[in-house]
Parts: structure tokens; C-alpha cells; sequence
């Protein structure tokens, strides 16, 4: 993505810097806030909610402020690679705390925020497996989660494993049956 509005942070995210300069602690409240929507059962759908939340404590657009972060980091980490690199111009007065707050939060909700968006769209779709073991026993536990966090969790045994992975291979051979989506 290119910057429309030209290499200014200001034209981005001036109402956070000045909302910074103002409470320095902005990042982690916007932290809190992204939890407490993180840990609630409507997760990820509520995530407008929240990002109106946070909108209204940073005073910029929750999405811009991402957007913009993305951006930033994507240029500041490929500046040697990127043609025409261009550097993003920063107020005068800015507190070299806040942009490393800034990184420091994306990197923190990036992925999260990029997970609800998917998990919004197919909430159905595989997310994962996880294998555990019950404690003081050889029983052993396979769990299959969905993109909306729901999960399937049932007690298994070496000949389960192996009908699964045959079952899989199957799957694998024959593609009619898998989606060609990623």
C-alpha cells in the first residue's frame, strides 16, 4: 500500500501523537481495551465494537493507525530493497518512546486483529491441531480448532492416529474433495 496521503505521519495518525504527548500511557490502555474484546465469548465479532473503542482513545482510526503501522515498518525494514524508498516524516517534537510504543503494538495485535478478520469471513475453517496428554495417565488427547476459536477435543490411540492419517492421505490423493482455497 502507498501512503495517498503523502510521507507525513501527521496526515495519518496526528490526533494519536497529540493524544500521546497528552497521555503517554495510551498504548497500554489501547492493550487493555484489545484484551478485554480479545477474551470476550463474542470474539472476533465483536470487533467493530472495538475498534470503535480504541478509535475513540486514540483519537485516529484504529484501522489508519494499523494501516499506517503496517506501512511504516514495511518501509523501514525494506528501505535498502525498496526502490524510490521514501522515510516517513515525523513531527518535529516527537517522543522517540511513541514510535517504538507504535511497533511495539502492532506487532502485538497485527497478528491477532489479522486472525479475527478471517476468522469473521470463514469462521468454519481449520485453525489447527493440538496434541496434549492427560496428567498421570498414557491417555493421550487430539484437539481440532476451527477459526472461531470452537473446538473439537476427543481421546485417541495409536490405531485412531493411524485412520486419521490414512484418512488425510486419501483426502490428499483424491482433490475433488479438498478446497483449492488457502
Amino acid at each position: 500500500m502507498s501512503f495517498e496521503n503523502g510521507y507525513k505521519a501527521n496526515n495519518y495518525i496526528g490526533d494519536l501523537i497529540d493524544n500521546y504527548n497528552k497521555d503517554t500511557s495510551i498504548f497500554i490502555k489501547a492493550l487493555q481495551i484489545f484484551n478485554s474484546y480479545k477474551v470476550q465469548s463474542s470474539w472476533p465479532h465483536n470487533y467493530k465494537a472495538m475498534n470503535n473503542a480504541l478509535s475513540l482513545l486514540m483519537g485516529s482510526s484504529h484501522e489508519t493507525v494499523l494501516n499506517f503501522s503496517r506501512n511504516y515498518l514495511y518501509l523501514k525494514n525494506n528501505k535498502n530493497r525498496v526502490a524510490d524508498s521514501h522515510q516517513i516524516e515525523w513531527p518535529e517534537n516527537i517522543d522517540a518512546r511513541f514510535i517504538n510504543e507504535l511497533e511495539i503494538y502492532y506487532n502485538l495485535v497485527s497478528q491477532e486483529v489479522e486472525q479475527a478478520a478471517l476468522a469473521r469471513i470463514k469462521p468454519l475453517k481449520f485453525a489447527g491441531l493440538v496434541r496434549s496428554q492427560l496428567p498421570m495417565s498414557q491417555t493421550k488427547m487430539l484437539k481440532l480448532i476451527r477459526m472461531d476459536g470452537e473446538g473439537l477435543e476427543f481421546e485417541v490411540d495409536r490405531h485412531d492416529v493411524e485412520s486419521i492419517i490414512r484418512t488425510l492421505e486419501i483426502m490428499i490423493q483424491d482433490s475433488c474433495e479438498i478446497n483449492s482455497e488457502v
